[in-house]
C-alpha cells in the first residue's frame, strides 16, 4: 500500500505542482512583462502627444492639431485600459502562488524520503497535500494556456502539435499588435500629413 501512495505522491509532485509552479513563473514573468511594456507604452504616446501638442504652438497647422486630439483620446483609453489590467498586482499574485507550490514540492519530497509516515499516516499526509495544493490553486486566477505551454516548451516536454502552434501564434500575434502600437501615431501622421486631410 506505501509503494502505491508514494507513486501516487511522485505523480503528484512531479504531474501537477512541479509543472503548475513552472507555469506560474511564466505567468509572472509574462504580467511583469506586460507591465513594462504598457508604462512604457504610456510613456510613449505621452511624449508624442506632448510633443504635437507643443508643435501646434508653432505650426499652425489643423492637421497636426487633429492628430493631436487623436493621439490625446488614445492615451486616455490606453491609460484606462493599463489601470484595469493590474498587471504588476497580478505579478505578486503568481510569485505568491509558485513560492507557496515550491513549498508544496519539498513537504512532498520529505513524505517520499522519511520511512517514518508509514500505512494511513501516509495517506493522510498525501490527502493533506492534495488539499493544500487546491488550496493554493484557489487562492489566484489561473495561468493561461500559454504559460503551460511555454513550460512545456522551455523544459523540453511533450506538447501536442497544436498547442505549439497555439503558443507560437499567440506569441506572433503579441509582437505584431505591440509593433502596431508603436507605430499607430506615426502612420496616423504620415496619413494626415500626406493625406490631404487640410
Amino acid at each position: 500500500m506505501d509503494s502505491e501512495i508514494k507513486k501516487e505522491i511522485i505523480l503528484l509532485k512531479d504531474s501537477r505542482v512541479w509543472v503548475t509552479k513552472k507555469a506560474r513563473m511564466e505567468a509572472e514573468a509574462r504580467m511583469k512583462f506586460n507591465d513594462n511594456i504598457s508604462k512604457g507604452l504610456v510613456s510613449y504616446y505621452t511624449f508624442v502627444v506632448l510633443s504635437f501638442s507643443i508643435a501646434t504652438l508653432v505650426i499652425e497647422d489643423s492637421n497636426i492639431s487633429l492628430f493631436t486630439v487623436i493621439a490625446s483620446v488614445g492615451l486616455f483609453g490606453l491609460s484606462l485600459i493599463v489601470s484595469a489590467k493590474a498587471y504588476k498586482e497580478k505579478a505578486i499574485r503568481y510569485k505568491e502562488s509558485y513560492l507557496n507550490l515550491n513549498e508544496l514540492e519539498f513537504d512532498l519530497k520529505n513524505l517520499l524520503r522519511t520511512d517514518a509516515v508509514i500505512g494511513s499516516d501516509l495517506v493522510q499526509e498525501f490527502r493533506r497535500c492534495e488539499k493544500l495544493y487546491t488550496d493554493i490553486l484557489n487562492r489566484t486566477d489561473n495561468h493561461d494556456d500559454i504559460d503551460y505551454f511555454k513550460t512545456k516548451l522551455k523544459h523540453q516536454m511533450k506538447i501536442a502539435k497544436l498547442d505549439k502552434v497555439k503558443y507560437y501564434f499567440n506569441k506572433t500575434i503579441k509582437l505584431l499588435f505591440l509593433v502596431l502600437l508603436i507605430f499607430f501615431p506615426l502612420i496616423l501622421l504620415l496619413i494626415i500629413v500626406f493625406g490631404g486631410y487640410y
